[in-house]
């Protein structure tokens, strides 16, 4: 008896499942470390944020492998253009304060100059 085409195993690519899970392994694992050292009061909520964004992403992960590939191909170009204009966003909306708090550098603007 032949597998369905549409059932969700299926569309599960495990080639690609035990890597990823290596790499949010990796990541929790640096993340716990950098976090205990340097915020060790922090350790809690930074790692429960970085779990909660796995769950996320995962869900997200699960919801577009329903999708049908040929719709997925209709709305690339869509996609690709979100996401360029999402790179664009922190050109835009640059704050100086930011860079103060996180010594994060900004080094084209859009508006105002930054400092």
């Amino acid at each position: 008896m032949a597998k369905s085409k549409n059932t969700i195993e299926s569309r599960i690519d495990y080639s690609i499942l035990l890597p990823v899970l290596i790499l949010l392994l990796v990541g929790l694992v640096s993340i716990f470390i950098a976090t205990n050292f340097d915020y060790p009061k922090n350790l809690v909520q930074v790692m429960s944020q970085q779990v909660l964004w796995i769950f996320l992403g995962s869900v997200l992960a699960f919801v577009v492998m329903l999708f049908n590939t040929e719709f997925l191909w209709k709305v690339t170009p869509w996609l690709y253009i979100f996401g360029l204009v999402l790179m664009v966003l922190p050109l835009v909306f640059y704050s100086p304060a930011l860079v103060a708090s996180t010594g994060a550098k900004n080094w084209v603007s859009i508006g105002s100059a930054p400092e």
